[in-house]
């Protein structure tokens, strides 16, 4: 394996996986109850396959959340402003659909774009 790109891409995260998954491996290897038990076989992989829908679900639910804290400024009316100074309206590209109309602006006027 090629760590220094491991590292790159996964980082710390790619360590933690190897260890677990090379600590697991060695001990179902040298472990003898799990060649003798079709039961604890059974409750290992059902285990597993929890844990695995469980960090699904947490990075379904992450993302989610990131999503509805984004900002976003849709569907407003923006019209008849008289400003002595700057007018901005956001800080991000997700400015959408809106109207922005007969504002009076005596410095810059911009819409959107970064900080």
């Amino acid at each position: 394996m090629n760590w220094e790109n491991a590292i790159k891409v996964g980082g710390p995260s790619v360590i933690a996986t190897f260890v677990f998954q090379h600590l697991i491996t060695t001990y179902l290897d040298k472990s003898e109850i799990f060649k003798k038990s079709l039961t604890l076989n059974l409750t290992l992989i059902a285990a597993i396959f929890l844990f695995c829908i469980a960090m699904g679900w947490i990075w379904v639910k992450s993302d989610q959340k990131k999503n509805a804290n984004s900002k976003s400024i849709a569907k407003n009316t923006i019209e008849e402003n008289e400003v002595d100074g700057n007018f901005k309206i956001g800080s991000s590209s997700d400015i959408t659909d809106n109207k922005i109309n007969k504002n009076k602006v005596k410095g810059d006027f911009s819409i959107g774009g970064k900080d």
